[in-house]
């Protein structure tokens, strides 16, 4: 292992942790302050030893965990003075840890462990490239924390090969790239060759069960989708430049290409990465939209993309992976502004009940039956099991040449029927329908900045820069109860509440019709802006 072949190493590939890593020194030597992605902050001192790696953490404990777990705050902490000395103390107990679980597999149990594996292998190789490359101005034995390493990322390569280990899903991706990067990085580490022929064996075949042929991600998430884009890109570029395999690189390159086409007709021609699933409102500034109209059914996704609007539906599903109960739900983006909105996410944390919330029926604009507004979205789609959930999405077009995009879902005796006949991306009529021992709503977030005006037979929502959502009841032969509430929401890495505009539909299967126009400061349905141009 020589300096030089780990110099151009260091700093030169993601390990796609989220940023907000901190490390700083505090005013004792060799006391630090640790900074994690979700804000947490820790201190490495004496008493950090013997680390509490079961630690229930008060503070979003699932993802903080992970974090901690995860060993990728040590190559920041190894730039600071005193720093490798601390690195090493946490080597040798994490490798304590290591050969106990190699009996005891069992006590590495946690939410996760396949993400924190493929984290602590990545953590591990910046460091030997840090270690042998950059200067150590510490005063420790180079050759035993090398030897350190070595063992350990042999006993995490075990971990992470072993029978069903390997999910078919981005924890399963990221983990198959940390091996690519172990077997350079640590190419002292004994391997057999049909361990990495399987390796690669393995990262084809799931991202071809990843990706389908429309070219979208199982995981319900655009933000996913633009994760996978990342990694499939480095998984190419690792197997070319690292590992000298163009063949390999080549074959991943196809299939980087096929994602990347699918993630552009997501994106808004602002270059907005809607809320949909376990996602913020996200910005993209390196990918642009596709115009026009993009459907999936398998994905259960129809967006209809415009220069000025960008109109999504969701229904449906191939995987549980990060789905919300966002069946029958309808988002709308009109100059890169949240008309119709989705909750997004605040966080994994199953004790805080808004974020509970927002990936459940309360955080969507869809037909949702109340029964089951404070289930939680895992009892719709649970881990490993079938779901309690028979959804659909099926688009057409009318005699008029307009789409139509019909929607449907079953949960045991109740079933929900809603039909969105578009107009435009700007203008759409919405017909529900439901059947079931009880009666259902039919529910709309709206901006939480905006001035709600109720009449009868109307709500009027202005958004401000001149416009204005109208939400016009169409069956008027009837009064129209209209509710206004106030719900929390993740729409940009921050909790607010915004409103909640929602209608009764009656158990018999009798329709409920609205319309939803976004409309300017005269009360005229606006443009929707060119399909066809980008």
């Amino acid at each position: 292992m020589t300096p030089n072949r780990l110099g151009s190493y260091v700093g030169a590939y993601r390990d796609f942790s989220p940023h907000g890593w901190a490390v700083k020194p505090s005013t004792a030597p060799q006391e630090f302050e640790v900074r994690l992605p979700n804000g947490f902050l820790f201190q490495i001192d004496d008493r950090f030893f013997p680390i509490e790696w079961w630690k229930v953490f008060d503070y979003n404990h699932v993802t903080t965990r992970l974090w901690h777990r995860s060993l990728c705050y040590l190559p920041l902490l190894a730039r600071e003075a005193g720093g490798w000395q601390r690195v090493s103390q946490i080597l040798v107990e994490f490798l304590d840890l290591m050969k106990r679980a190699a009996d005891e597999p069992t006590i590495l149990g946690m939410n996760s462990l396949d993400h924190a594996i493929a984290l602590q292998l990545r953590s591990l190789c910046a460091l030997r490239a840090q270690l042998h490359a950059e200067p150590v101005i510490d005063l420790i034995d180079i050759d035993a924390l090398d030897a350190i390493m070595v063992e350990t990322v042999a006993l995490l390569e075990v971990h992470a090969r072993s029978e069903g280990f390997r999910l078919v899903n981005n924890h399963g991706i990221m983990l198959g790239l940390a091996l690519m990067h172990s077997q350079w990085v640590f190419d002292d580490v004994l391997r057999d060759e049909s361990q990495l022929a399987d390796d690669e064996r393995w990262l084809l075949a799931s991202l071809d069960e990843i990706v389908d042929q429309d070219g979208i991600v199982f995981e319900n998430t655009p933000q996913y989708q633009r994760l996978y884009i990342d990694a499939i890109e480095q998984i190419s570029e690792v197997a070319r430049d690292l590992l000298g395999d163009r063949n390999s690189a080549q074959s991943f390159a196809l299939r980087f290409a096929r994602v990347v086409e699918g993630y552009r007709h997501l994106i808004s021609a602002h270059g907005t990465v809607p809320a949909i699933g376990d996602a913020q409102r996200t910005k993209d500034h390196k990918y642009t939209y596709v115009p026009g109209v993009f459907v999936s059914p398998g994905n259960g996704i129809y967006v209809r993309n415009t220069s000025r609007a960008q109109l999504a539906i969701s229904s449906g599903c191939r995987s549980h992976v990060h789905k919300h109960m966002d069946d029958s739900a309808i988002r709308l983006l009109v100059d890169d502004i949240d008309v119709v909105i989705d909750g997004g996410l605040i966080n994994y944390d199953s004790g805080d009940p808004d974020a509970v919330a927002v990936r459940g029926q309360l955080g969507h604009s869809g037909l949702f039956f109340r029964e089951f507004d404070t289930k939680p979205c895992h009892w719709f789609y649970p881990a490993g099991a079938p779901a309690k959930v028979d959804a659909s999405l099926v688009h057409w077009v009318g005699d008029d040449g307009r789409d139509v995009v019909d929607c449907r879902y079953i949960i045991g005796s109740c079933e929900a029927q809603r039909r969105i006949e578009v107009l435009s991306a700007t203008d759409l009529v919405v017909t529900d329908r439901c059947w079931g021992p009880a009666e259902a709503v039919q529910r709309f977030l709206i901006p939480p900045s905006s001035t709600v005006a109720v009449s009868s037979s109307s709500v009027v929502a202005s958004i401000g820069e001149g416009l204005a959502l109208r939400v016009e009841a169409m069956d008027v032969s009837t009064d129209t109860e209209w509710t206004i509430g106030r719900a929390a929401v993740g729409l940009e890495r921050m909790r607010s509440e915004t409103w909640v505009l929602e209608r009764p539909v009656g158990a018999g299967g009798e329709p409920v019709r609205t319309r939803l126009s976004v409309v300017d400061s005269a009360g005229n349905t606006i443009d929707e802006g060119g399909l066809n141009v980008v």
